[in-house]
């Protein structure tokens, strides 16, 4: 039995001209009819020619390298698309780790903060915390220096500034300083001059090295002994003579220390007056109503907004708080506070609402007025004129 042929398509032949152009090749001539019988409407399909086996192997060879190229290319599709999905599928296990490991934002309040603040860094009150700011290294010496030149420099501006003494005084000072031995000399100098003023310049400071052993060498007992003498007597000189200038550095000490105290108790009010403020707030505005006692009853009032509000700006006035501030507050001695001075400015209207409220217990009584839970009338004894007569004068404010 004779094989059955295989045929091609133009379009199998258009395919493996294209891939012999790119290799470079002879393109394939399309084979001739094979049978006469090949009906025209089946143009579409041609008979391999067995009679050329060039061509035959060709084109399977051609066929297998398009189909693999497009399984490459097929490939190369499928890896693209397998990239996106786990792109995508990263995305998501991140957003499903990131939602179940971060907590929900809570919104914490300016007291809370401050707590947790403060124990974080380890104190129990802000105060502590500006005294470690303010927490220097040791200064060195040439700092220490420096520090104690601007210590002076302030002292004598001060000074000045405040007609402690004149500037000619302080030149005065600052000269008969630099040299003790000559303000020493100076002075007995003109000691010996007021004895006897025939005797020479020459004379009187060859006399004064002799008497203080100027003369002598340096380390002996002789000069040590006169250098001991010469301190003493320039000590006196210039106690005496700048007295002002010199007792004037401890009262600047006393200065530079309340200065000092005075700048603590001004960042203790800055750190210190919100939390001020909001506990006069908080005392304020609790304030509803207030106990006013009457014939052996307590009768609570309600307090006026106006005069709630008076009392609360005094409270809250910068030199007020001040005061309160450095002298210690508390809360509860705010809100004492605050029911005093509330009776003492509405003693009289606050006094009267709780003698209208005792007339009107009163009158309901005198007037035969049903109590609640008892369904019973009480008579009254006297007349209402007579009653209210009565009360009115018991009151201890005028009655209407």
């Amino acid at each position: 039995m004779a094989e059955e042929q295989k045929v091609i398509t133009p379009e199998q032949i258009s395919k493996q001209n294209e891939m012999r152009k790119h290799l470079g090749k002879e393109p394939i001539a399309a084979p001739p009819a094979l049978s006469a019988t090949a009906s025209s409407d089946t143009n579409t399909e041609i008979k391999e020619n067995t009679d050329n086996p060039e061509l035959t192997v060709e084109f399977q060879m051609a066929q297998l390298e398009q189909q693999r190229i497009d399984l490459e290319n097929k490939n190369k599709q499928l890896e693209e698309e397998r990239i996106q999905y786990e792109e995508k599928l990263k995305k998501i296990e991140s957003g499903k780790r990131k939602a179940s490991v971060e907590p929900e934002t809570t919104v914490l309040s300016e007291e809370d903060k401050k707590r947790i603040a403060l124990e974080y860094l380890g104190v129990s009150d802000i105060s502590e915390v500006v005294k470690k700011s303010e927490i220097k290294p040791e200064p060195t010496e040439e700092e220490k220096q420096l520090l104690a030149q601007q210590r002076e420099n302030d002292k004598i501006a001060y000074a000045l500034q405040k007609n402690i003494f004149s500037k000619k005084e302080l030149e005065e000072f600052i000269s008969d300083t630099k040299n003790p031995t000559e303000l020493v000399y100076s002075k007995y100098y003109e000691q010996q001059k007021s004895i006897d003023p025939e005797l020479s310049d020459d004379d009187i400071r060859s006399e004064f090295e002799d008497r203080y052993a100027l003369n002598r060498e340096e380390g002996s007992r002789l000069y040590k002994r006169g250098q001991e003498e010469i301190s003493l007597i320039y000590s006196n000189i210039v106690n005496s003579k700048h007295s002002k200038i010199l007792n004037f550095d401890k009262e600047y000490a006393n200065i530079e220390a309340n200065a000092f105290s005075q700048k603590e108790l001004e960042n203790k009010i800055q750190i210190e007056i919100p939390r001020y403020k909001k506990e006069v707030e908080e005392v304020y505005n609790s304030l509803k109503t207030i106990p006013i006692p009457l014939k052996g009853k307590t009768y609570q009032i309600d307090i006026p907004s106006e005069i709630i509000d008076e009392q609360r700006a005094i409270v809250l006035s910068d030199a007020y708080a001040k005061e309160q501030i450095k002298n210690g507050w508390n809360k509860e001695q705010l809100r004492a506070v605050a029911n005093a001075a509330i009776i003492q400015q509405a003693f009289s209207i606050l006094v009267e609402k709780a003698a209208d409220q005792y007339k009107f217990e009163n009158e309901k009584g005198a007037h035969g007025i049903i109590e609640r839970g008892t369904g019973r009338t009480d008579a009254a004894p006297t007349t209402r004129a007579e009653t209210l007569r009565k009360y009115h004068g018991e009151l201890s404010t005028p009655s209407n």
